[in-house]
């Protein structure tokens, strides 16, 4: 599918309890899109999800906004001892 002023994607669409999911993925090489098929989107799919439950837990584990310290250095303490 071609949307314009972005350019071409590929859609899907699977199946999760009864209900429909629908997926969009965009490879900025054209020649790549064409190869990437149902196959490949579980893996996709995966490593996808993996990204989300990443910052999930940053968030739930770091609530920027309610931050006691305003520092560059003590952010990024507080930042890395979440991670």
């Amino acid at each position: 599918m071609w949307l314009r002023e972005f350019g071409k994607v590929k859609l899907f669409r699977t199946w999760l309890k009864d209900q429909p999911r629908h997926y969009a993925a965009f490879l900025a090489d054209e020649t790549a899109l064409t190869g990437f098929d149902r196959r490949a989107l579980p893996s996709q799919h995966d490593r996808h999800w993996r990204i989300e439950q990443y910052h999930r837990a940053i968030k739930q584990g770091c609530p920027i906004e309610r931050f006691q310290v305003r520092g560059a250095q003590a952010i990024k303490n507080h930042l890395f001892s979440v991670i």
